[in-house]
């Protein structure tokens, strides 16, 4: 609780008592570029002293959601930008939003640079999982099965002639799950 005090010309104007309140805050959203035509799992990253209850997704093409975990799937169907708004609550009611741009882009486009990404990305962990404490979380990311997937990905792309055959590609890697670090 704080008192707001409004001068103007060291004549007090007006006096208010306030309350600062702590809300959760909306940090980052992953991803936000997209291929047209591909089921996208978006999550969202929020801070906050409490839990957060509830989330509510507006995606920006007249199609909203509500969910109770930090994760959404969702397709847009035409290649724009897309204004998403993510609202987050809290178990005191807390309310916070944040918008962020979506970029849409064709599979096509999309799919050599997260190969890219993604071969990055592996080289990145397999480089620090040659500690032997960590024998066990080495297993679980199986980074070895996972360069070969991405490796068969990069054959299809290479061969991939039609917008269907890029769309599949795109979807499969969706569906993969790979640690930044």
């Amino acid at each position: 609780n704080n008192t707001l005090i409004l001068y103007i010309n060291n004549t007090e104007i007006m006096r208010k008592n306030i309350t600062i309140e702590n809300v959760p805050i909306i940090n980052f959203l992953f991803p936000t570029k997209v291929s047209a035509a591909v089921l996208t799992i978006f999550r969202v990253n929020v801070s906050s002293i409490r839990n957060i209850t509830s989330y509510k997704w507006d995606f920006g093409d007249n199609t909203t959601e509500n969910t109770q975990v930090p994760f959404v799937s969702h397709g847009y169907r035409n290649i724009s930008n897309y204004n998403l708004t993510i609202e987050a609550t809290d178990s005191a009611g807390f309310k916070t939003s944040k918008t962020f741009t979506i970029n849409v882009v064709s599979p096509k486009e999309n799919v050599n640079s997260i190969l890219i990404s993604y071969n990055a990305r592996i080289s990145n962990i397999s480089s620090k999982l040659n500690y032997p404490a960590w024998v066990e979380i080495k297993k679980r990311i199986d980074a070895d099965s996972l360069k070969d997937e991405l490796n068969a990905l990069q054959r299809r792309y290479n061969a991939a002639s039609s917008e269907n055959d890029y769309v599949i590609i795109m979807t499969n890697l969706s569906g993969m799950s790979i640690p930044f670090d």
